[in-house]
């Protein structure tokens, strides 16, 4: 429904958005990065933005300043964080049980950039952030960093374009 709030959703009810159904949970937890004032960018997950719907895993970029803020946040709207898990960095793994047909909705949180085994940084990863456009009522890289961040992540993190990873890069070109 075009013109509809983030704001309005409730738990139970759901968000169509670009003729695909969004999470409430993750419409909620959008709404509230975005009242929080703190800078996010989801990076894999909405192209095609049906994609969204059926995952169970989205990925969502934030500064390394703003992590103290977003777990309280995160907290806060019912998120749990999970026991940490060695070799994930910068990566936070939580879990939010609310939907009732789904046996849980995860969320990773980044707070860096990082590529490959030797974990290779990307430097002005903030530009990620500033650069972010809103669509569909979240907040997404550029289309030509989203494109150059997947690409990264495919050549350094993956070695091969699998089929789906094939799927998301038509979609990214198409945006």
């Amino acid at each position: 429904m075009p013109g509809v709030s983030t704001r309005a959703v409730v738990l139970g009810a759901t968000l169509e958005l670009h003729r695909a159904v969004i999470p409430p949970v993750l419409a909620e937890l959008f709404a509230a990065l975005q009242d929080a004032d703190i800078p996010y960018v989801v990076l894999r997950g909405y192209a095609p933005v049906s994609e969204m719907a059926e995952s169970m895993d989205v990925d969502v970029f934030i500064a390394p300043a703003d992590r103290k803020r977003t777990t309280v946040l995160l907290e806060q709207i019912g998120w749990f964080e999970r026991q940490f898990q060695g070799g994930r960095f910068p990566h936070r793994f939580y879990d939010d049980f609310r939907l009732p047909s789904r046996v849980c909705t995860m969320l990773d949180v980044v707070y860096g950039l990082y590529y490959g085994e030797e974990l290779h940084e990307l430097i002005g990863a903030d530009r990620v952030l500033a650069t972010s456009m809103l669509s569909d009522g979240f907040r997404v890289p550029h289309p030509w960093l989203a494109m150059f961040t997947f690409a990264l992540h495919v050549l350094l993190d993956k070695a091969q374009l699998s089929a789906p990873n094939e799927v998301r890069a038509r979609a990214l070109h198409a945006i």
